[in-house]
């Protein structure tokens, strides 16, 4: 050796930050819930350099759409929608889906950004606000059973059955050829199961010709059924 001294060693510190902004992150991921309804979770995005560190200087616009559906149609809704980062982060408030019952994904983007797209979420029927002929009565002879006896469905605002729904669906005639028929059902008010009001045994007593049925329930939107005849 050459008789000297090893070094001492010297801890230094060194601060790395964010590199530039890359990419998006959802860093809490939307939880679904009732159609027309906020989530019961409220999806949060980040935008990160390419190592998925948070660019906390980042104040630029996050905007959320659906990414994938059941079927069309669907609109996603927001307090704000886009939402401007804060520290990096876009915090999204009030957001709904309104459309059919079933599994969803959101895709957040911004600019040139890396787009993710949100796990998998489920939206479930909303609050009862309508009735609906599932099945349209079929018509028959004067004081006989319809050939096609009806169904009607509780729905929410997108046509989705409420399936939790037990309440009590009547129907009624609401045209006849003349007046004076008379309608008749085994049972008539009947209570709907998981949604749907399955009629039996319905019969019209009166003159032949076009009719048509309403169901009613509560303050729940009234359809008319389709036009079907009643025969000698």
């Amino acid at each position: 050796g050459n008789g000297y001294a090893a070094a001492p060693q010297v801890q230094q510190t060194i601060t790395v930050t964010a590199g530039p902004a890359a990419r998006l992150a959802f860093t809490t991921q939307p939880g679904g819930g009732a159609n027309g309804a906020a989530f019961t979770t409220q999806p949060t995005v980040s935008v990160e350099d390419s190592s998925g560190n948070v660019v906390t200087g980042n104040t630029s616009a996050v905007t959320l759409a659906i990414a994938s559906q059941p079927g069309s149609g669907a609109t996603l809704s927001c307090t704000a929608n886009p939402v401007t980062a804060s520290a990096g982060v876009a915090a999204f408030a009030g957001c709904k889906i309104t459309g059919k019952a079933g599994s969803y994904t959101l895709k957040a983007t911004d600019g040139s950004l890396t787009s993710p797209t949100s796990s998998t979420f489920r939206i479930t029927s909303g609050a009862a606000t309508r009735l609906a002929f599932t099945t349209q009565p079929g018509g028959g002879a004067n004081g006989a059973a319809f050939t096609t006896q009806p169904t009607v469905s509780v729905e929410d605002s997108s046509g989705n059955v409420v399936t939790g729904n037990t309440s009590a669906v009547t129907l009624a005639i609401a045209s006849q050829p003349g007046s004076g028929a008379t309608l008749s059902c085994t049972a008539n008010p009947v209570t709907a199961s998981a949604g749907v009001a399955a009629f039996a045994g319905c019969k019209i007593t009166g003159k032949a010709g076009s009719y048509t049925l309403k169901a009613t329930d509560g303050s729940l939107t009234s359809p008319t059924s389709s036009t079907f005849r009643i025969t000698s």
